[in-house]
């Protein structure tokens, strides 16, 4: 005759076992944050790349088209960049505002007080980007500056966009700026002077957002340099 387990040794057996299920479940737990975080760190740095590309395509068409003098009643003008660029530079700052790792997204989206100035920051709309004379340009749609344009994310930074056509049909197009989320971009000038002209400017591009599952917002930075083409005219 064999000999079954005792209470004691099945209650052992499932303490065992609850403590192996606990330890289990909270690395997939883990594993599912860290994944997530890794895909709104991705599409942040899409969103911020996205921004840089607009920068650098209205920057390198004035640049293009900086011998030519734009004639009044021109339809297009010569030149069809030069609008967007002084709407990029138009609130250049002198100094970067502050980024610090304990700066809330709050702090560096929203806050129009010393020494962060939302104001002074801007942000481009991609769908809409196009120059002067083409259908549809609208500058006012283009490049969004203002307190008011930018929010705190609640998922990942992105841009959120509006249509005329709100039942979603296969030819519905949303291209209508109406908020930049945890997304934003400030000018910084050069303090070299070249014909009364900063030398370049300094775009500061930003990210912030509350990962999913964390307790502190997570920012993310780059910066891209472009020499200014009036100092050349």
């Amino acid at each position: 005759m064999k000999r079954g387990d005792t209470i004691v040794e099945v209650l052992f057996a499932v303490a065992i076992f609850g403590a192996v299920a606990m330890v289990a479940i909270q690395m997939m737990t883990r594993g599912t944050v860290v994944a997530q975080a890794a895909v709104e760190a991705q599409q942040a740095r899409n969103e911020m790349d996205a921004q840089v590309a607009a920068i650098k395509f209205i920057h390198d068409g004035f640049l293009a088209e900086r011998e030519y003098h734009n004639s009044a009643g021109t339809t297009p003008p010569s030149r069809q960049f030069e609008n967007l660029w002084n709407r990029l530079v138009s609130s250049a700052r002198t100094t970067a505002p502050p980024y610090r790792d304990d700066d809330t997204c709050e702090d560096v989206m929203t806050n129009n007080t010393a020494p962060f100035y939302a104001s002074q920051a801007f942000i481009i709309n991609t769908r809409a980007l196009r120059p002067q004379g083409a259908p549809g340009y609208d500058p006012n749609n283009i490049v969004k500056r203002g307190v008011g344009v930018f929010d705190v994310a609640p998922i990942y930074p992105r841009i959120l966009y509006v249509g005329a056509d709100a039942a979603l049909t296969e030819n519905a197009i949303f291209d209508t700026f109406h908020r930049s989320q945890g997304l934003q971009v400030f000018a910084v000038e050069s303090s070299r002077r070249i014909n009364n002209q900063p030398e370049y400017y300094d775009f500061h591009v930003r990210a912030c957002w509350r990962p999913a599952g964390q307790h502190r917002d997570s920012k993310l930075s780059t910066t891209t340099r472009t020499l200014n083409p009036r100092v050349i005219e």
